[in-house]
């Protein structure tokens, strides 16, 4: 999807704290400057997070605030594809939106250097617990002959 103008995001990854300061420190390189600036503004963090041992699990927020980020133009997919291989040894989920009522949301598993559009994987995983559920209720009818 790509957006003109302007883009709102909300981004969470979370993983051992170690991974995730990493991360944390790639996106404020200067590695994002050809989509936006990346602001400290951007960031909230959990609680722990400076005190977390390497191994903790904790978990950060980037965000933009209600008005987003001005854009010429915005493409989400090669936005991802940077982040996500950065991001690997994480948990990735979120979703981009603007005033449009436009929104694209996706899901990085941990391990993987790409992502999925979440409301795919929601329709998947719908599927597959409606197939799981039709099952056991065959076998209850079963059970009960």
């Amino acid at each position: 999807m790509i957006f003109n103008e302007s883009v709102s995001f909300e981004i969470t990854f979370s993983g051992e704290s170690e991974k995730v300061k990493k991360f944390v420190s790639y996106l404020s390189s200067g590695e994002l400057d050809d989509f936006f600036e990346v602001t400290d503004e951007l960031f909230s963090f959990d609680d722990d997070y400076d005190t977390a041992a390497p191994e903790d699990h904790v978990s950060v927020m980037f965000a933009t605030d209600e008005f987003g980020v001005e854009v010429d133009e915005f493409d989400t997919d090669e936005f991802l594809e940077l982040i996500c291989k950065a991001a690997k040894p994480l948990y990735m989920s979120g979703s981009f939106y603007n005033f449009d009522d436009e929104e694209y949301r996706f899901v990085s598993e941990v391990g993987d250097s790409y992502y999925a559009n979440a409301d795919s994987v929601r329709a998947f995983n719908d599927e597959l617990d409606e197939e799981r559920d039709r099952e056991e209720r065959e076998a209850d009818e079963d059970d009960e002959d």
